[in-house]
């Protein structure tokens, strides 16, 4: 005649730690809790003398609740930092690894991709303040194409050690429109500027500015030439009449002649 499955409540101590719980062929088996010499404290299902589903109580004030293999949390849990963060998501070996979300007390949260501990893949990162990114990260750093959303705007482009870096489109919500180079977090290389007014610069940038050559079409004619700091260093402006002035930007002044007369200043 069968008994069935024996089931022994125990308390033992094991170099210091201490275990309350079920046992089963003599083998940690069902519920239980693993008081350990450090402090720290697991409650939950064991089998086979290993913690497989439960709540891990650290003597630091952080805590995992999930699922755990080799004493190692590993499948799903939520992990809650000390100080109010909170990871939900998959782990393996100990370390965040797979898909899961973060969740900070700044209110950033970032969901995608982990790989040992850190954004690695595809992932989102959203602020309080409207700011998104989507994109690809390389050990918690922007790397590779990302869209960016912000209550300013819109970017779509390539990000290098977490700044704008190469090609890129960046539209404002006022409707300007920059199609070009960034170097740095900043326009900078060829790049075409568009004004909601219609205005349209094309040319070389410079930490944000005009810079280098560069043509800027204005209603009645385009001004060709050198740029620096969002000024025409000398050029020449090209009326649709065909008339052609010169222009020079000279001791704070912007100044130009019309064919071989001199005139005052420009308004």
């Amino acid at each position: 005649m069968s008994l069935g499955r024996i089931i022994k409540i125990k308390e033992i101590r094991e170099h210091g730690d201490r275990y309350v719980g079920e046992f089963e062929n003599h083998l940690k088996n069902g519920q239980g809790t693993m008081y350990f010499e450090n402090g720290d404290k697991y409650v939950g299902k064991w089998e086979n003398n290993l913690p497989v589903d439960g709540t891990i109580n650290f003597s630091n004030g952080d805590k995992y609740v999930g699922e755990l293999k080799n004493c190692d949390m590993s499948g799903k849990g939520t992990f809650y930092f000390s100080n109010g963060d909170k990871y939900s998501g998959e782990f393996k070996g100990g370390r965040r690894q797979g898909q899961g979300t973060a969740y900070f007390t700044t209110g950033v949260i970032y969901s995608g991709e982990f790989k040992n501990d850190e954004w690695n893949g595809k992932g989102t990162y959203s602020c309080t303040n409207g700011l998104k990114y989507t994109g690809y990260f390389i050990d918690g750093v922007k790397e590779g194409h990302f869209n960016v959303h912000s209550n300013n705007g819109d970017y779509c482009g390539n990000y290098k050690n977490n700044k704008r870096n190469g090609y890129g489109i960046c539209i404002a919500n006022n409707g300007n429109k920059y199609v070009g180079e960034f170097k740095n977090g900043v326009m900078e290389g060829q790049g075409i500027y568009t004004w909601n007014n219609g205005n349209k610069y094309v040319g070389h940038y410079k930490n944000n500015n005009m810079s280098g050559y560069g043509k800027l079409y204005v209603p009645g004619g385009v001004i060709v030439g050198d740029w620096e700091n969002n000024n025409i260093k000398t050029g020449t402006m090209y009326l649709d009449d065909g008339q052609e002035i010169y222009m020079s930007y000279q001791n704070g002044e912007l100044k130009y002649k019309k064919k071989s007369t001199c005139v005052s200043h420009i308004d």
